[in-house]
């Protein structure tokens, strides 16, 4: 197992772009699974409008750097509570961008883009401030999600002491990517648990504050199906054998195009 930092992949990474390893430990995240959630456990919120199409195209930004830069916005609020320091919010935008995707990096924000940010930036604090308030649980910005074997340890979007929230500004609802994603945090949370004894994540939170919709659910009810309602104890001894047998060096990994998924 390479014990080299430049030859871990991170969670995010391994979640969206290598669906191989998730799918054998949860054969049955299928879009019909992630449809009848995004049906049954969906949420708005009665403050929040969703961001018309024609306003976001007033912005000449990438969708992705655009949404990605109203993130950065509300972790500020969130943390420090002054006014908006712009170029710093478009920094942090642009080192994400980097991270993940082949991004168009502007040199400045026209008056529009912060308006546009602005206005998800609005929706996503509404949204956020409401979940907070009715689990009763502080909000946290940049929760760690750790790693295992050769996946590095990471960072979701938001969180709190009992859930995970992550934040998707598609046209469209969840994805089945959305899901696996938060799944795969929940898991390697889990396994981090059971080393040290600590307590883990029980609900994950998909929020989209451009169209002003979320989905809140338990772990336990989203594991029985896709997992083929196996035990928890076999999910986690199937995840710990495809990691550390399957894949000896993690650099040969397909990672995708890395084309952004927002548009």
């Amino acid at each position: 197992m390479p014990r080299n930092r430049s030859q871990l992949h991170d969670p995010r990474t391994i979640a969206r772009d290598v669906a191989g390893i998730f799918e054998t430990v949860f054969p049955q995240m299928v879009p019909a699974v992630c449809a009848h959630f995004n049906t049954t456990r969906s949420f708005s919120n009665s403050c929040c409008s969703a961001v018309p199409v024609d306003t976001i195209k007033q912005s000449t930004l990438q969708p992705a750097m655009l949404f990605e830069l109203a993130v950065a916005v509300t972790e500020q609020s969130v943390l420090e509570s002054t006014a908006v320091d712009w170029d710093e919010a478009l920094k942090v935008a642009c080192f994400r961008q980097r991270q993940y995707f082949d991004a168009k990096i502007p040199q400045s924000l026209a008056l529009v883009d912060k308006e546009i940010a602005q206005l998800v930036s609005s929706n996503l604090q509404s949204m956020l401030a409401d979940v907070s308030a009715s689990r009763g649980e502080r909000l946290l910005v940049r929760p760690k999600v750790p790693g295992y074997g050769w996946i590095a340890s990471g960072h979701g979007d938001f969180g709190t002491l009992g859930s995970i929230i992550e934040v998707k500004c598609t046209r469209r609802r969840f994805s089945t990517a959305d899901y696996r994603q938060l799944t795969f945090y929940w898991l390697l949370s889990y396994l981090d648990a059971l080393e040290k004894g600590a307590s883990t994540w029980t609900s994950g939170i998909l929020l989209n504050p451009r169209l002003n919709f979320g989905v809140e659910f338990e772990f336990d009810d989203l594991l029985a199906p896709i997992s083929e309602r196996r035990s928890l104890i076999d999910v986690v001894e199937r995840f710990r054998c495809v990691i550390d047998e399957s894949l000896e060096e993690p650099s040969a990994l397909p990672l995708g195009n890395r084309n952004s998924p927002i548009a």
